[in-house]
This record gives structure tokens, sequence and C-alpha cells, in this order.
């Protein structure tokens, strides 16, 4: 028999999209580098993230585990997702 099997066949690879742009429901992430993570001292604690420059971009207050503190230092690397878009929303009831 002539040609390939289906499975065999070459499939094209997807036009190369830009860094951000939803591909099939999954977003390709922006690497920051020169950016710091950092534990905020302040109003009881949590994270900061400062922008390369040194200025405070944003900042979370919440109870750090030190599994994930040990982690992010094992690593040298976190990822940060920030924005109204992500759906989380904070229990009525949490005040």
């Amino acid at each position: 028999m002539g040609g390939h099997s289906p499975r065999h066949r070459r499939q094209r690879a997807p036009p190369p999209q830009q860094p951000g742009t939803p591909v099939r429901g999954v977003h390709q992430l922006h690497n920051l580098d020169g950016w710091l993570i950092a534990e905020w001292p302040r109003d009881g604690g949590g994270l900061q993230l400062q922008q390369p420059d040194g200025n405070l971009f944003v900042y979370a207050l919440c109870d750090l585990d030190p599994k994930w503190i040990a982690a992010a230092q094992h690593y040298n690397w976190v990822l940060v997702l920030h924005g109204p878009r992500l759906g989380v929303r904070e229990s009525p009831d949490r005040h």
C-alpha cells in the first residue's frame, strides 16, 4: 500500500504566538527578568513584587507557608498571577 498511515502523518506546527496570546485556552506567560519578590513587612505581613527599578508593583497580605518559602528559594523562581481576570474573589463573610 502506498502513502503513510494516519498515525505517521506529520502535523503542521501551530503558527508562532505572541507572549500572552491565548492558544486554545492556554496563555504563554512572560518571564519578568529583574523583578523581585520579597516579604511585605507591613500590615501583618505578606509578599511584595518590585519592578526592576525597585518600585513597588503590588503586594498581597497573606500568611507565608515555610514550605512555599523554601521551595521558592530552592528553585529561585515563582509564578505570580495578578489582575482582575483571574476570577478569584474573597468570600463576603471574610471581613
